[in-house]
């Protein structure tokens, strides 16, 4: 008989963490190594948002997830709140590669590191990012914008060129990422089991991404759920056909919307 829980078997342990919430499942982590080891291998989702400095406009948001609020912001600098950002989303990201399925997060921008972070999650099958578009609600230098926007044009890339996940990805969410139609093609043209792709304020993906979806990528025939809002998309007729190529698309059920 085991005289404590960690005499218990890994695959015994592994049952019972999937029962227990984030929070519960981070505070064992803190008991020990070999805790903290078994609780990471183990935290298969990992749901943050870093709120904007002015929290307004992401307060909604945030309480539906583990949100970093930064004390007296103002008071720093922007490239040292900015440093701060990266540091912390690479550190839990990479602290739970090993075995994380999902990942939901809320950040200013996708940087560099924070998307060589993401592209190495091994077992990652649900992605979901928010860009938080409201650059007044950061309170960002005029000079930093054009860096920002130029770092996120490359983090993209990096995703769609090296993402260890991309062949199995089953659901993506992008909301407010200034991806363009062919970084998204890069994304999921090897990815043959995608059931859901969401994408809003994505204002860069114009209508030549239907030709992509509908006649030329081999995962359209799992596409289940199709969800696109607030894009510059439009539906016509050469759209209208592309669908068509969606075969396993369930319009009926309101899983393709056009807001």
């Amino acid at each position: 008989m085991a005289n404590c829980l960690l005499d218990l078997p890994p695959e015994i342990l592994a049952e019972i963490f999937k029962v227990l919430s984030v929070r519960s499942i981070l505070r064992f982590s803190q008991t020990c190594r070999f805790a903290r080891r078994l609780a990471n291998s183990n935290l298969h989702t990992v749901s943050l948002a870093v709120q904007p400095i002015h929290s307004g406009a992401a307060e909604q948001y945030c309480s539906q997830k583990h949100c970093v609020r930064i004390l007296n912001a103002h008071t720093y600098d922007y490239k040292v709140l900015f440093m701060f950002h990266n540091a912390l989303l690479t550190s839990v990201v990479t602290r739970h590669a090993d075995g994380l399925h999902t990942l939901d997060l809320s950040i200013w921008t996708l940087t560099m590191p924070i998307a060589r972070a993401i592209s190495r999650l091994l077992a990652l099958r649900d992605l979901s990012i928010r860009v938080e578009d409201d650059l007044y609600a950061r309170a960002v230098p005029r000079s930093h914008i054009a860096v920002e926007r130029r770092e996120q044009d490359s983090a993209w890339n990096l995703l769609g060129q090296k993402a260890a996940w991309r062949t199995r990805l089953q659901r993506l969410k992008i909301q407010n990422g200034d991806l363009n139609s062919k970084q998204l093609t890069k994304l999921l043209e090897h990815s043959r089991c995608c059931e859901e792709l969401w994408l809003s304020g994505c204002k860069f993906i114009g209508n030549d991404i239907w030709d992509f979806l509908g006649y030329e990528w081999v995962g359209r025939i799992r596409l289940q759920s199709l969800h696109i809002a607030e894009s510059c998309w439009s539906l016509d007729e050469s759209s209208l056909k592309a669908i068509g190529g969606l075969t396993d698309l369930q319009v009926g059920g309101r899983t393709f919307a056009r807001l």
